[in-house]
């Protein structure tokens, strides 16, 4: 009994480390993993599907009707289940297997069955008793008509010294830019419909001067309440204000930094360019001793500020950046000998392989990783009557801190359309290294929402993450 025992604890160390398809990791002998897994070896996850894309409903909102299954090492399935009305399904699995959620598009090819594409979600490396929920954020549809409007946002916006140019106005219900204007204020009037009638209404402003100062910019932000869809209020411009950035016990190698600062806005408004590069600062250079100090101006909008520090070095290694939340009101920024995730050193597809492997280096200094996300994307096309039609899929796969390659897994025979075809797709690869310094390891960062994995940024940009270090 007790060798059987310790043949299982064996077993199981094993397929932990080889995830399903395969997950390769340095100082691994990979003809470990050749022999066919144990079919009794089983364990519990709870799944929760949440909206992934544009269609699916708000951010987080539980999603019904999502297959999710589980699969072992050598792609057999364990099980499959579709997520019930609360977007739930308990679901048996395969320790060390992976569980993949299939989320077809809504509005490919004017919402046409049979011709949308989908995104796949993979966590690999999985155990008894994980709790495992996906769904991303995403910019909803932006689309209404007069027939299903609510209601209306009538605006009426300052113009913070300006006396000509022109005003833009972004809100969870798309943008408004009204015709350029030649006094102090402008009236923007926003319609609101049913997908977007929420409260608080989030609203950033951004001014363009053409005179007196040319070229001259400012922003704002507010966040009314609707009263069933209404609301009548003004946008004010605040002056920016100075903000120190600095860091110091910089890992050697690390020849450039470079800091900024962004509003943290919606993502649909934070989407529109003008907002994510503005109302916040740019400053960066040289380091020297390990250290670097810049200064800028930001604009206190927002109920707080995403502060971005990126980190270079030479050889063509991918930079690494880390987000920080600031308060709004903040006049600076330090941060002192950063732990940083080892630097990405490249990757090579072997499509026809359905393989991906990557290199990495440690930093001189701190380093610590908690997960390794690997995205592939491609299209697929497909003849319909007369024209060709092409369906976008994108797979994220979710592996362990050491991985340094995987094998994704053959999809269930009814899932064969949704699998990447080397012999006819285009497949292009991305990998990101991340660490969130709250959460500890693995199995930790499994237990967080997928969307704030696959975007670590977001999850500081939102206040759900205080910290994040990743790949670019």
């Amino acid at each position: 009994m007790e060798s059987n025992m310790k043949n299982l604890a064996l077993l199981a160390w094993m397929v932990g480390a080889a995830g399903c398809g395969k997950v390769g990791n340095a100082g691994t002998d990979a003809s470990m993993f050749d022999a066919a897994p144990d079919a009794d070896l089983v364990g519990h996850a709870r799944v929760v599907t949440q909206s992934h894309v544009a269609g699916d409903g708000a951010v987080a909102a539980s999603m019904s009707g999502v297959q999710v299954f589980a699969l072992r090492p050598n792609s057999s399935m364990v099980d499959l289940q579709t997520t019930d009305n609360a977007g739930g399904a308990a679901l048996t699995i395969y320790p060390g297997g992976s569980v993949t959620a299939i989320y077809p598009h809504v509005y490919d090819n004017n919402a046409t069955a049979a011709q949308q594409g989908a995104d796949l979600v993979t966590f690999m490396g999985v155990k008894d008793a994980d709790a495992l929920t996906f769904g991303t954020r995403f910019t909803p549809y932006k689309g209404g008509t007069a027939a299903n409007q609510v209601g209306t946002v009538n605006v009426t916006v300052s113009g913070a010294g300006a006396t000509t140019g022109f005003v833009e106005v972004e809100t969870p219900c798309g943008y408004t830019e009204p015709p350029q204007f030649t006094a102090q204020t402008a009236t923007v009037a926003i319609p609101v419909y049913a997908w977007c009638n929420v409260s608080p209404f989030e609203i950033g402003g951004y001014i363009y001067q053409d005179a007196p100062t040319a070229g001259a910019t400012s922003y704002t932000y507010n966040a009314p309440t609707l009263n069933n869809g209404n609301a009548s209020f003004a946008l004010s411009f605040p002056a920016g204000h100075a903000f120190t950035m600095s860091t110091t016990g910089v890992p050697a190698e690390v020849t450039s930094v470079s800091f900024n600062t962004q509003p943290t806005l919606s993502p649909e408004i934070f989407s529109d360019g003008n907002f994510a590069n503005g109302g916040g600062t740019n400053v960066g250079g040289v380091v020297s001793g390990g250290a670097y100090t810049g200064m800028g101006t930001i604009y206190p909008i927002g109920d707080h500020l995403l502060g971005a520090l990126h980190f270079s070095r030479a050889g063509g290694f991918s930079s690494t950046t880390l987000y920080d939340q600031l308060p709004t009101n903040a006049t600076a920024w330090t941060v002192t000998a950063p732990t940083l995730v080892p630097w990405l050193n490249g990757s090579a597809l072997f499509s026809s392989e359905h393989r991906l492997e990557w290199s990495s280096e440690a930093t001189t200094g701190a380093s610590a990783i908690d997960a390794v996300v690997v995205t592939l994307t491609w299209s697929h096309a497909m003849m319909i009557g007369n024209t060709n039609v092409a369906l976008p899929y994108s797979w994220t796969i979710i592996l362990p801190p050491d991985a340094t390659s995987v094998t994704w897994p053959t999809l269930p025979t009814q899932f064969a359309a949704d699998q990447p075809q080397p012999e006819t797709d285009t497949i292009d690869s991305n990998v990101r290294l991340v660490e969130f310094p709250s959460i500890n390891g693995y199995d930790a960062l499994r237990a967080l929402p997928e969307r704030n994995i696959v975007c670590p940024d977001c999850a500081v940009r939102v206040g759900e993450i205080p910290r994040a270090i990743f790949t670019n």
